[in-house]
């Protein structure tokens, strides 16, 4: 295959693995699937330039507590709630089962338990409250910056753990994650130099201090994943999936200081 068509192909296997987007052309493989990751963060900045045009078309008409809300609504359903689904079920096996096989179990469980549903309210609506108070700030440069940042890094976020976590069933939906190699996380690092540099100009922060975000991320993931590992072994899908909503609270978080200590 040329190699240019097969990057493009990998593109679009990582739209379908985390949107609502299903293409007939892309077969399911783990390998194949486990080289998309370098495009994670790529379908990050797809996800996060649809929420910074719904923000463009809603904020001049409703006010930003109806925006905020639509644009948590928006990235739900676009990414058809896989992350949601991923942290209830991280939520309910760590602080609902007592050993490593119970608490893989209750992860595999597909009802919700009262842990992950008290968890997964509180996480919406620190969410809310943090891009509510971003839309406060009235600078829509910032504001726009802020929504491509937030989900392309929560999905960077994800890769490294990938690469160095075991993955803890024998066998489940996640088990491609096993093939993930630096190689990936080294492209999907590419990827990130232009539009990080951009937004840095965009939000008038020097850049080191983006990058000092990213490394802060980067380590607060992989002291997550290791936490995690301790509890089940490693990670599943059902934890990635939970990495990934708190990195973006972690990226809202950060971000909204920097831009008012600034």
């Amino acid at each position: 295959m040329n190699p240019i068509m097969n990057e493009i192909k990998k593109f679009l296997c990582a739209i379908q693995f985390l949107t609502i987007i299903k293409l007939k052309s892309i077969e399911w493989d783990e390998k194949f699937t486990a080289k998309s990751v370098a495009y994670f963060p790529a379908v990050g900045i797809l996800i996060g330039c649809i929420l910074a045009i719904t923000y463009f078309i809603l904020s001049p008409v409703f006010p930003n507590t109806i925006t905020a809300v639509m644009l948590i609504v928006i990235e739900i359903i676009f990414i058809r709630g896989l992350h949601l689904d991923g942290f209830i079920d991280t939520v309910d096996g760590l602080f609902g089962g007592m050993n490593k096989e119970e608490r893989l179990r209750i992860m595999k469980d597909t009802h919700p338990g009262s842990f992950g549903i008290i968890a997964v309210v509180l996480l919406i609506l620190l969410k809310f409250t943090l891009i509510f108070e971003i839309l406060n700030l009235n600078q829509d440069k910032v504001s726009i910056a802020i929504l491509i940042l937030m989900p392309t890094l929560g999905r960077y976020a994800m890769l490294i753990p990938m690469a160095i976590q075991p993955y803890a069933r024998n066998n489940g939906t996640a088990h491609w994650t096993k093939f993930v190699k630096f190689r990936e996380i080294l492209t999907a690092s590419l990827f990130m130099i232009s539009p990080v540099i951009l937004i840095s100009v965009f939000l008038n922060l020097k850049i080191f201090l983006l990058i000092a975000l990213i490394i802060a991320l980067l380590i607060f993931s992989l002291m997550l994943s290791k936490y995690i590992a301790s509890k089940i072994g490693g990670m599943t899908g059902d934890t990635y999936g939970a990495l990934t909503e708190i990195s973006e609270i972690f990226v809202l978080i950060v971000l909204l200081a920097f831009v008012l200590c600034l």
